[in-house]
């Protein structure tokens, strides 16, 4: 009777405890198992989800600023160069045009010839323009120019930089759905 007893309660002892153990465990397992892969799973799809979107987000809005801001520089440099050498062409014409004309007006009052007149006046009209086109007009180039760059680079930095800033932000944030 008692070795029967004995022999029951260490049957059903090993058996509950070794049933017990294997569903417990396997049980844990897979529900640990599942549990943690869907949790990682929608985590890591979420996360890789707004990650992607600021990545994507910021690497458009960067690549769209810099691509649009070096544009109006390059708009802007090209603005400045020809408006300047127009600008310069025109002033030093029109400069030595007049210089020229003064000079020999009052160099033929001074002779009373109208010959010399003509004479001094093609004289110092084409000496003139040579001084004023290649001298004068180096050094009113070069402060022209740079007068033109400067303010049409912050005209454009001015005007530009909002627009290129919604623009971009606007353009960053549809693109980057895609």
């Amino acid at each position: 009777m008692c070795h029967s007893f004995f022999l029951i309660f260490i049957h059903s002892f090993f058996l509950i405890f070794l049933h017990s153990f294997f569903l417990s465990n396997f049980h844990s397992f897979f529900l640990s198992y599942f549990h943690s892969f869907f949790l990682s799973y929608f985590h890591s799809l979420f996360l890789s989800y707004f990650h992607s979107l600021f990545l994507s987000y910021f690497h458009s809005f960067f690549l769209i600023f810099i691509l649009s801001f070096l544009f109006s520089f390059f708009l802007s440099f090209l603005f400045s160069f020809f408006l300047s050498f127009f600008l310069i062409f025109i002033h030093s014409f029109f400069l030595s045009y007049f210089y020229s004309f003064f000079h020999s007006f009052f160099f033929s009052l001074f002779l009373s010839r109208f010959h010399s007149f003509i004479l001094s006046f093609l004289f110092s009209f084409f000496l003139f323009s040579f001084l004023f086109l290649f001298i004068l007009s180096f050094s009113i180039s070069i402060l022209s120019f740079f007068l033109i760059f400067i303010l049409s680079f912050l005209f454009s930095f001015i005007l530009f930089f909002f627009h290129i800033f919604f623009l971009s932000f606007f353009l960053s944030y549809f693109l980057s759905f895609f």
